[in-house]
């Protein structure tokens, strides 16, 4: 079968760029074409039958046997400590990793030799510092109250263009509803020219693109008070 009209492509007039809409699955156009066929329908059917009652039949097997490959590649890719793939040696810039028990150090010198640095650090020890630096660092008031106050601006912002954009569609759409009603009174009172009726399309096409944009955008999210980084409650602890 062959199907086609799924889409319209309007220009959108906030971008002027052109946007896909979907049309009415009572629009799309589908046609049979049994010569294109590469094997008959029964064979097709069957084919399809023996498939579902084979994936049936194995679908226990084949889910654990998903399950253990991605136990497996997660148990590859996970990092066996805090830190680890992170750090770098300051001398050579080699991998920083565990050495011997419990320790980091410069696996360039530890294993090949190629460097000078002979500093190893335990690893509560260097995990400790990594953390205080981040809690210090970058977990701190002011630190929060300036990302708090760029997250509140953000959404005032982007509430205040979803608002305009809305407000500017609904103006569009008090337009364009009084433009169909006036072309429907003139029809009335006798005054019917064809050009009314491309007129007439083209109105209720723009009608329904304004009505998919307004049904279509994102809903907005309460607007945050400026102030809340003022009683944004911080906590240095993790």
């Amino acid at each position: 079968m062959l199907s086609w009209n799924h889409k319209r492509y309007l220009k959108d007039p906030a971008t002027g760029r052109k946007v896909a809409r979907l049309n009415p699955e009572a629009e799309w156009v589908k046609v049979e074409v049994p010569h294109l066929r590469i094997v008959d329908d029964a064979l097709w059917q069957a084919v399809r039958a023996q498939q579902a009652v084979l994936t049936q039949r194995f679908e226990a097997a084949t889910a654990g046997m998903a399950a253990a490959r991605a136990r497996k590649f997660n148990e590859l890719r996970r990092p066996v400590h805090l830190l680890s793939g992170l750090l770098e040696c300051g001398v050579c810039g080699g991998v920083y990793g565990i050495v011997v028990k419990d320790r980091y150090g410069c696996i360039n010198r530890n294993r090949h030799g190629t460097c000078t640095n002979p500093r190893s650090i335990r690893r509560p020890h260097l995990e400790e510092r990594a953390l205080a630096g981040i809690r210090d660092r970058l977990v701190s008031p002011e630190k929060v109250e300036a990302a708090v106050r760029a997250y509140a601006q953000h959404i005032n912002e982007a509430n205040r263009e979803r608002r305009a954009q809305a407000e500017a569609d609904r103006q569009a759409l008090g337009k364009v509803e009084r433009a169909i009603a006036g072309i429907m009174a003139a029809i009335e009172d006798g005054m019917y020219q064809p050009a009314m009726k491309a007129r007439m399309a083209e109105l209720e096409q723009q009608k329904a693109d304004i009505k998919a944009r307004l049904s279509e955008a994102p809903a907005s999210v309460p607007d945050i008070h400026p102030g809340i980084a003022d009683v944004y409650l911080f906590s240095p602890s993790f």
